[in-house]
């Protein structure tokens, strides 16, 4: 119940932020961490 009442409140736009920001963070390494991984498989074909 509390919690419900803490999501409506508009003052928890700090806390999407930086929701936001970590999710942006984990997509990047993500990205990266496929790209290198192709990379690598690319390399291990020749």
């Amino acid at each position: 119940m509390i919690g419900d009442r803490e999501a409506t409140v508009p003052a928890n736009d700090g806390r999407s932020c930086t929701m936001l920001w970590t999710i942006l963070v984990i997509l990047a390494i993500v990205a990266l961490a496929i790209y290198v991984a192709n990379h690598l498989r690319g390399r291990s074909r020749l």
